[in-house]
């Protein structure tokens, strides 16, 4: 369900993992892009994106469909450094979220990000 600690109660198990930066490096072919990138990974969406961005591969990928997970407890909220490295590669996006509850601040949304990269 996640890799956050305190999101879950069940046993750790732990998994071996590559970053999605890299093996976009390591797999692709050359002067090829990924079509369309589908993201839920419980929380981590800044870590895996912000390594994509820092790494330059955020530019192989055409479009992305993200659901970020705001206000997880424990955690700070970073959605506006997330949009900003897709701002600064040239993406335009749109965003859904659940309105309710309107009134509440600092409660757990999933905002489902819909993400595509401009033609120059």
């Amino acid at each position: 369900m996640s890799a956050i600690k305190g999101r879950i109660s069940k046993k750790e198990v732990k998994v071996k993992q590559i970053s999605l930066a890299n093996f976009i490096k390591n797999t692709l072919p050359k002067n090829k892009k990924v079509d369309l990138l589908k993201m839920d990974i419980e929380g981590y969406e800044d870590i895996a994106i912000d390594d994509l961005y820092s790494k330059k591969t955020l530019k192989n990928i055409n479009e992305m469909i993200i659901e970020y997970h705001l206000n997880i407890e424990g955690t700070q909220p970073k959605l506006g450094a997330f949009l900003y490295m897709f701002e600064k590669s040239d993406y335009r996006y749109t965003i859904t979220m659940d309105p309710f509850p309107i009134f509440k601040s600092n409660t757990f949304q999933d905002v489902v990000l819909h993400l595509k990269k401009q033609r120059k």
